[in-house]
């Protein structure tokens, strides 16, 4: 059964149904994932005092560092295992699992040596004081024995969810900040280990994550490791990491953020009545308060991401405006309810994490009415960023991501200390938010309004398209790869035609033939051949451009594949153009046929009369023997299998259709 079959569901169940079954295992898990950072919190503020914690808020952005890092390897190897899911392509998929786990493994070490180095340094950019130093230093010491294991949690927290459990990566995560719950006070208040037991907790924890999910690797549902799987493949990379750099970008901005408050904090907090301790500490408690919000929050959007983007992909706009109106009442819902608690309750909540001074408090009521004030706004402009990458505009989604923190946030907790003081910092959240609402109600508003308009027409009239306007708006390649006798070759000249488009087959011998220097002769008998003596394959770098003839000869013919695509629209024979071209993103065709004798009939009838009949057992020998040399060449100097039928976007049986059957169907993928 497809996947698509498999999941019509998403188009047909109640969205109010789906929003529940799909976004609240993914809310448990950020939930439960962002209270490992202020478990400790909670105990130190009440078994050791405001300055220890304090402490944690200097070694916090290590923490979101390995975070940040490990969560790149994570989303983006759990997106590359989603689609190879998709394509039934069990070769890659393991081997992205593979890589995103020793790769978190050998980062974290390389990065948990550079924290000892350089942890001074840190420290001091991370608004270190004099009456938390020894805190920190000693909660860092601990702590960073466990970043290993943090990353491998992380990274495999990720890979579970793609692989169809999502209630497993729930549990692996909430076992873990449960040892870190119930050890936390045991080391600090029975044990009396201080910041040493609170960290130990934390690590215990991480670990007890990290080797439960490892544990699933032993019954996974749809990769299978391997020792292959952990041998690092730039390929393989380069594919992964682009697709888990937004996660990366959105966590990161936290470090910049926290760090930025926290010179601030100290350095005006210094200069005010409330010394540098108390902002350091109230601040990085309302972040992380702030994060559970937003763990909530990104936790429903990201949950709802299958639904809307399924909808989407199948016309389904209605339901997608639906979705996404359901989803911003809910991050509304949860939005006002924050902000009532930080707005009435403020010294409730920071209570929690130890009773101090009175001027610890007033500090502590001012910055949750002022700085988390606008709450409301931000969970809109979070879950519509969501939203729009849900849609495949990720530009448009990480621009708006990077408006907020990044272009916003960050200038604002630098410049408004400077003209207003310790309190001015506080606003630099509520103007960022307002202004980056403005930017979401613009870019919702349009997107928005393409799906209304997209729904009004009926999916006939949308298929209607003439595909020959298509292609007036920009060139786009169709690549044709064939069995031999399918048909494939009048297949393609065909749909040439009726695109009013070019052709590419033989016309291409004489081309390559002259640009290399070589003869028609020798460059058609290397087309379906191997020759295992080059140093060049269409998947690596060539090295010494005239060291052998295959090497020239593979350039020269790459090179002209690519001429055309940037020229011109057209549809190219053979040749591994869709390999070659796959930065261009062909249109790729697979025509077979499933009846050797059809093929076989085929071929008598391209037979000239002058020519021996060979007997049908001859010619089913012939097919059999050009079909294996095709194979071989294009998996050889491609490192893709050749009748891997999810390396295409459509395969094609003329046994069944004919060739104009081929064509009108080749055609009406296209129109949609």
């Amino acid at each position: 059964m497809s996947s698509h079959t498999s999941n019509h569901y998403l188009v047909t169940e109640k969205v109010s149904k789906l929003m529940i079954k799909f976004a609240v295992p993914c809310t448990l898990s950020l939930l439960v994932a962002s209270l490992y950072s202020i478990v400790d919190q909670f105990f130190i503020g009440n078994g050791i005092g405001y300055i220890a914690n304090g402490a944690t808020n200097v070694v916090f952005p290590l923490t979101m560092i390995i975070f940040s890092v490990a969560l790149m390897f994570g989303d983006g190897a759990a997106a590359f295992l989603s689609i190879c899911s998709g394509k039934n392509d069990t070769e890659n998929s393991h081997k992205g699992v593979g890589n995103a786990i020793l790769l978190s493994l050998v980062v974290s070490i390389m990065l948990t040596v550079l924290f000892v180095l350089f942890r001074d340094q840190l420290f001091g950019m991370f608004g270190l004081t004099e009456a938390n130093e020894a805190y920190a230093q000693e909660y860092f010491q601990y702590l960073i024995i466990g970043f290993p294991f943090y990353a491998i949690g992380t990274v495999l927290s990720s890979i579970i969810r793609a692989d169809g459990s999502p209630q497993t990566s729930m549990n692996t995560m909430l076992i873990g900040c449960l040892f870190n719950v119930v050890l936390d006070p045991l080391f600090i208040f029975v044990f009396h280990w201080g910041m040493m037991g609170a960290a130990l907790a934390t690590v215990i924890g991480q670990i007890a994550t990290a080797l439960l999910a490892l544990n699933y690797l032993r019954k996974t549902k749809s990769f299978k490791l391997q020792k292959s799987s952990f041998k690092l493949s730039a390929k393989i990379l380069k594919k992964t990491l682009p697709l888990g750099i937004t996660s990366f970008l959105t966590q990161f901005a936290v470090v910049i953020i926290v760090v930025s408050l926290n010179n601030v904090m100290v350095t005006y907090g210094a200069l005010s009545k409330y010394g540098a301790d108390i902002p350091l500490t109230v601040i990085g408690i309302v972040m992380k308060v702030f994060q559970i919000v937003i763990s909530i929050v990104v936790g429903i959007a990201v949950g709802c991401q299958p639904i809307i983007g399924f909808n989407y992909g199948a016309g389904a706009f209605d339901r997608v405006r639906e979705l996404y109106k359901k989803m911003i009442v809910v991050e509304l819902i949860v939005g006002v309810i924050a902000m009532i608690i930080f707005e009435a309750f403020p010294v409730q909540v920071i209570s929690i994490f130890g009773s101090e001074s009175e001027l610890y408090n007033e500090f502590a009521v001012i910055v949750f009415r002022i700085y988390l004030s606008t709450i409301i706004l931000c969970c809109i402009q979070k879950s519509s960023s969501i939203f729009l990458q849900s849609l495949g505009k990720p530009v448009l989604s990480l621009g708006m991501s990077l408006l907020r923190d990044f272009m916003l946030l960050v200038p604002l907790i630098l410049i408004l200390p400077a003209i207003y003081g310790l309190t001015g910092t506080l606003y630099s959240a509520p103007i960022a938010d307002v202004i980056s609402l403005i930017a979401v109600i613009f870019a919702m508003k349009k997107v928005l309004g393409e799906l209304k308009n997209a729904t009004t027409q009926p999916l006939e009239s949308q298929a209607s398209i003439s595909v020959n306007k298509m292609y007036t708006k920009g060139n786009r390649t169709i690549t044709i790869c064939r069995q031999f006798g399918s048909g494939g070759r009048e297949v393609g000249k065909r749909l040439a035609d009726a695109l009013n488009i070019a052709y590419y087959d033989k016309e291409l011998l004489s081309e390559i033939a002259e640009r290399s220097g070589f003869s028609k002769n020798f460059v058609n008998e290397f087309d379906e051949a191997i020759v295992k003596n080059h140093h060049f394959t269409y998947g690596r770098a060539f090295t010494a451009y005239n060291e052998s003839p295959v090497t020239e000869l593979l350039h020269v013919q790459s090179e002209i594949l690519q001429q055309i695509a940037q020229r011109e629209s057209a549809v190219i024979i053979g040749r591994c153009s869709d390999y070659i071209l796959r930065d261009k993103e062909p249109f790729k065709v697979f025509v077979y046929s499933s009846d050797i004798n059809a093929r076989i009939k085929r071929c008598y009838e391209k037979v000239p009369e002058d020519v021996g009949v060979k007997s049908e057992q001859e010619m089913k020998n012939d097919i059999e023997s050009i079909d294996k040399k095709r194979a071989k060449h294009y998996e050889y100097y491609t490192d893709q299998k050749w009748i891997e039928m999810s390396n295409y976007n459509l395969c094609v049986d003329t046994s069944k259709i004919g060739v104009k059957g081929a064509v009108d169907v080749i055609l009406e993928a296209l129109n949609h």
